[in-house]
Parts: C-alpha cells; sequence; structure tokens
C-alpha cells in the first residue's frame, strides 16, 4: 500500500525461458481483478526485472506442468516492463503503483 494505492505483488524467479505459477496463484490474481483489486507480477530472470500486469498474464496462454502447476513462456511477456542491473527503484515503483 503506499499513498492510498494497494497493489499485490506476485515475486517470482524465471528458469530457462519460462516462469511457474501454482494453480492457486493464478485463480487469486483472477479472483483479485475481478473485485477491482490491482495484481503487478515482478520477476527476476538473470540480471533483468520483469514487471507485468495481472490482467494482462491472465489472458496469455499457459502451458500445465504436471497436477498444480502452469507456466508461461518469458519471451511471451512482452508488453512487461522490463529493467536491467542498475536497477531504477524509483521507476519500478512508479509503475507499481500506477
Amino acid at each position: 500500500c503506499h499513498q492510498g494505492k494497494t497493489v499485490w505483488i506476485e515475486l517470482k524467479i524465471g528458469s530457462s525461458n519460462t516462469v511457474y505459477f501454482q494453480n492457486s496463484q493464478i485463480g487469486f490474481i483472477g479472483e483479485a481483478e475481478k473485485h477491482g483489486e490491482k495484481v503487478k507480477v515482478l520477476m527476476r530472470k538473470d540480471n533483468l526485472l520483469y514487471l507485468i500486469d495481472g490482467s494482462i498474464l491472465l489472458n496469455l496462454v499457459a502451458k500445465k506442468v504436471g497436477d498444480d502447476k502452469i507456466s508461461f513462456k518469458i519471451n511471451e511477456l512482452s508488453r512487461a516492463y522490463i529493467w536491467g542491473e542498475p536497477w531504477k527503484w524509483s521507476e519500478i515503483t512508479q509503475r507499481i503503483y500506477e
């Protein structure tokens, strides 16, 4: 919560070209968005940080991996904000709360 704005942030680490979610995490994003809450995913892969709106993630095609996991290809996150090191935390914070 910052200056009266609430945003849920899901933190992830990318592996190879894939990011994994539990089904329940995607379900939470969907329910939160349905009730007007903002959800963002902040992911690190190597020396890059990615920030993507949960609503965009919900519209991407996911691949089921096992009973309770799904995966997304990182290169499909074209609508993500991406930062390299050194990370610009003031800009990242601004993007999170917009």
